[in-house]
């Protein structure tokens, strides 16, 4: 039995399926928004750090913009990633309790299993994360917090 306990929210199954993809859907603009602004706060937080590197901004008040901006692209990360990983998991509740086996994490396609994709790095970040964070938003949560501990290390060299 599934983990929904097959149980059937949607009397029709074409219903069920636009539900299912609008799920999985929206879980993929969460990540597509998500790389764009903090694509876009790491940038400005990189300037930052330029100008602090190279001496043009001497006051810390910058350094310290720099920090929150980059915690602030953290946090983005992070709750982007859950809103994503909760919309997949509705899809995959959705598929299980339809018992679509073609669009479960669990099914592995033929071509990627032939090609051997299954223990490279490729096949790692590509596999579905079953309700957990996928490895995108944290591998920008982590360079968030890079970002902001370069900021102190300026900072600190600075005063």
């Amino acid at each position: 039995m599934s983990e929904t306990g097959g149980r059937r929210t949607w009397d029709d199954e074409k219903l069920a399926f636009e539900a299912w993809k609008h799920c999985g859907a929206i879980g993929g603009a969460d990540k597509d928004k998500m790389i764009q602004i903090v694509t876009w706060l790491l940038g400005f937080s990189a300037v930052i750090i330029c100008f602090h590197a190279t001496g043009d901004l001497k006051d810390p008040r910058v350094g310290f913009l720099g920090i929150l901006v980059s915690f602030v692209a953290a946090y983005v990360a992070l709750l982007y990633g859950a809103y994503a990983a909760w919309n997949w998991a509705l899809a995959d509740e959705i598929a299980d309790a339809y018992q679509w086996r073609e669009l479960l994490p669990g099914h592995e396609p033929t071509h990627i299993s032939a090609a051997g994709w299954q223990g490279s790095l490729v096949g790692h970040l590509a596999r579905p994360c079953k309700g957990k964070i996928a490895p995108v938003f944290w591998a920008f949560m982590v360079f968030s917090v890079l970002s902001a501990v370069i900021h102190v290390f300026l900072l600190c060299r600075a005063v």
